[in-house]
């Protein structure tokens, strides 16, 4: 057997269950539960590790392993443990504009008022990697929902509507907005990166 060190990283940005789920099942939900290191068939956990126990409270992982295999998580753990990019996330009904900050993949609610009447919305950035954001957008009190076009029928959507409102998910270009009718209003959702 080859010698084994016991090593705790310390995160500043992403829970240490977050950071195992990402090299244990990659391009998986970071909301679910951690497999154990040596069940899935694609990992990016170097060989060599023994036993892996996260600590989210403390942000802390605590590992047992060949010292070839820790130097290589850690270098993993420097790539990884980064802060989250911040968007802005613009909402425009008529006249009327709402503007609101969150990190990506993160949910945002802004309302509006115009012409007396509420327009509430839920947006989920997601940037892509070409500079192009992505958003989740559920659209609340759509009762009084005459019509929504979300633009030319080539561009694909989901929309699913049910008692409380409508939830899409739609793509723009960097720079560019989403573009809508919510009833009799001009509507349209942009987002951009903020500077760091």
């Amino acid at each position: 057997m080859r010698k084994q060190e016991t090593r705790v990283l310390k995160f500043k940005y992403r829970p240490p269950v977050e950071f195992l789920l990402l090299l244990t099942d990659p391009g998986s939900s970071p909301r679910q539960a951690v497999p154990a290191p040596q069940k899935p068939a694609r990992t990016l956990l170097p060989p060599g590790l023994s036993s892996l126990s996260p600590d989210n409270v403390k942000q802390e992982l605590t590992v047992v392993g060949e010292p070839g295999a820790l130097a290589e998580l850690e270098a993993l753990q420097r790539l990884l443990d980064v802060k989250s990019k911040e968007l802005t996330v613009t909402l425009t009904v008529g006249a009327s504009q709402a503007t609101a900050q969150t990190l990506n993949n993160e949910p945002v609610r802004l309302s509006v008022v115009t012409g007396g009447k509420p327009y509430t919305l839920e947006a989920t950035p997601h940037l892509n990697g070409d500079g192009s954001i992505s958003f989740a957008v559920r659209i609340f009190a759509v009762e009084d929902l005459v019509i929504i076009n979300w633009g030319a029928a080539k561009e694909r959507s989901t929309t699913a509507a049910d008692g409380s409102g409508i939830t899409t998910f739609r793509r723009v270009k960097a720079g560019e907005a989403l573009a809508f009718k919510w009833g009799a209003e001009a509507v349209s959702l942009s987002g951009s990166l903020l500077p760091v």
